[in-house]
Formats: structure tokens, sequence, C-alpha cells
């Protein structure tokens, strides 16, 4: 993948493998990549805004456990995702003050955040 470069949901998951519907699509209990949308993530990619659910908590549990830098792509319009490069898991955060603050901006019902995902470069 090149850096800046724009991919549709199908290049990726041909690429890098998983589901071309999930925000961090994962094989083998690993994480391969994340898809994040600025609408419901606006301090993306270094803040993450999962919602709740047994797919979304296993995939946040995926993106704690990895080891190594995950490539991440912003969606930039409709079938359209841009490789910004690749991001490492820094810490998790599940208090409601982290969630309501960096809320501000994400098209998501805030009742619907379970954590925030904080990344680094």
């Amino acid at each position: 993948m090149k850096l800046n470069q724009i991919y549709s949901r199908a290049d990726i998951a041909k690429e890098l493998g998983g589901s071309s519907r999930v925000f961090a699509p994962f094989s083998a209990s690993r994480t391969l990549c994340l898809c994040l949308d600025t609408d419901k993530n606006p301090n993306a990619p270094t803040v993450i805004l999962p919602k709740g659910g047994t797919l979304r908590e296993r995939m946040i549990e995926y993106v704690v456990n990895s080891k190594s830098g995950l490539p991440v792509f912003i969606k930039r319009g409709t079938k359209q995702w841009e490789y910004v490069g690749d991001y490492r898991f820094d810490r998790i955060s599940h208090k409601k003050s982290d969630i309501q603050r960096e809320h501000q901006g994400s098209t998501n019902d805030i009742s619907s955040i379970v954590a925030v995902i904080y990344m680094k470069k």
C-alpha cells in the first residue's frame, strides 16, 4: 500500500485480508488494518471511538493486543479510503469523561461508544 493513495475497501481486503465491512478487519485473532470514518471518529487516526457489541468488542481486544503497527485508512468519500500510514496501539480508556471529551464532533450516539482507543505513529 502506498502512502496517501486511495483504495476501495475491496482493494484493502484483497491486499491485507479480512472483512471489507468492519472498522478493524481481522484474521486468526489478529487485526490486519484499521478503516476509520472521520464522521464517526473525528480525531482519527490517533483517536478511535468504537461502539459496543460482541463483534466490535472482539475487534477492540485485537487492536489492544496488536504488537506492531497497523495500516490505517481514512474514509475520504464513497468507496475511497486513503492510506495514511501505520499506527500502533497506545492505550485505551473506558472513562466517561474521556469518551465525552473525544466524542465532540462524532456522528455516533455517545451512548453507543464503549471506549476510547488512542493510537500513535
